[in-house]
């Protein structure tokens, strides 16, 4: 996204297996979407949505797990699930944890 992020590159590919902008995984029967953004229209920490041209769509259907926001909120939109530090008392949250609540959310 940066124009000079390619010069860190290696330092990440030290701790992570993969370097990429999204990705996505099955979570109980459901595409759950990896993103450091949350959807489209979302929101954001301001008045005004950064970096729109990197986020990804919600297609209604799609879970999202994403960070960006630095708010308190767990969820920031109807599938759009914050897992960042700041939402779970600075403790990491678990993938059972999520996908419980993206079966509570998509059976309600």
């Amino acid at each position: 996204m940066h124009r000079k992020a390619y010069t860190r590159q290696g330092i990440f590919g030290e701790v992570f297996a993969s370097i990429q902008p999204f990705a996505y995984r099955r979570a109980a029967g459901h595409r759950l979407w990896l993103s450091h953004f949350p959807y489209f229209g979302d929101g954001d920490r301001g008045q005004i949505e950064r970096f729109p041209e990197v986020r990804l769509h919600d297609n209604g259907i799609d879970f999202l797990a994403h960070g960006h926001l630095h708010c308190t909120e767990q969820w920031t939109g109807p599938r759009s699930l914050h897992v960042g530090l700041d939402a779970w008392n600075l403790t990491p949250v678990n993938i059972e944890t999520v996908v419980d609540m993206i079966v509570e959310r998509a059976t309600a």
